[in-house]
């Protein structure tokens, strides 16, 4: 008993070790918002991007400069074979991709849904940046909470040190976070923060440039984007992964 007791708690002190010194830092609950169901959804327009290195047909040219889309008029008209297909992404949340590609297909587009590895867009971080000693850091805590921002705290665990005044995904309560923390003084930075995880995608078999598409479900935070891709990248059957 004694001997599992001592193994129990090596184990403890190894994965203790483990978070303070190797795994990435992240941020805790209280400093990322948690919409509700509700909010997880939004309407947005579409975006068509081609992307840097390709042209409307997949072929290597400069990169095309965004344009809206929102209440196009042309008709969605598949694409020939040989011409271009399109995809609109990226999208963190599966359920919001199921909402969007419902929404494709109530206007007579058919969507095939792809999920790749990448970076999922969390939120709008808002955090004093550069602070020279951990002494410092916590000053500014301290004046910050003072200050009516009383869920600062000193991010990093090495100089130089940062002082995180929350994740947002709403851009106004960012900006007032930021706008309070100017008032005090300080010199916020705002930095979008992601995190890793699965991004879907949905492909057509349609150019981008006659997707009707105008307002769709979207998620919080960077707009959706429709993008010029060959069809030979048409997948082929239901979500496979893209590695």
């Amino acid at each position: 008993m004694r001997s599992l007791f001592l193994v129990l708690l090596l184990a403890n002190l190894l994965f203790a070790g483990w978070r303070l010194w190797v795994a990435p830092p992240e941020l805790p609950p209280h400093q990322l918002e948690e919409p509700g169901k509700e909010a997880r959804i939004r309407v947005a327009t579409l975006e068509r991007t081609v992307r840097p290195g390709r042209d409307a047909a997949g072929q290597t040219a400069g990169g095309t400069p965004t344009t809206g889309l929102a209440g196009a008029d042309a008709s969605a008209t598949p694409a020939a074979a040989g011409s271009s297909c399109s995809r609109i992404g990226p999208i963190g949340d599966g359920q919001v991709a199921d909402a969007l590609r419902a929404a494709l297909a109530a206007r007579g587009l058919r969507a095939t849904t792809m999920v790749e590895a990448g970076q999922i867009w969390v939120g709008h971080w808002v955090q004093l940046e550069s602070v020279p000693t951990r002494e410092a850091a916590d000053r500014m805590v301290a004046r910050l909470a003072a200050g009516g921002l009383p869920d600062a705290y000193v991010f990093q665990s090495a100089p130089p040190f940062s002082v995180s005044l929350g994740v947002f995904r709403d851009k106004d309560r960012a900006d007032k976070v930021a706008a309070a923390a100017a008032a005090l003084g300080f010199h916020p930075q705002l930095t979008d923060r992601y995190r890793s995880g699965a991004l879907y995608w949905l492909y057509l078999q349609v150019a981008s440039d006659a997707l009707p598409l105008g307002e769709l479900p979207a998620e919080p935070g960077p707009g959706l984007q429709a993008e010029s891709v060959p069809c030979s990248t048409m997948p082929v059957g239901g979500t496979p992964m893209i590695n």
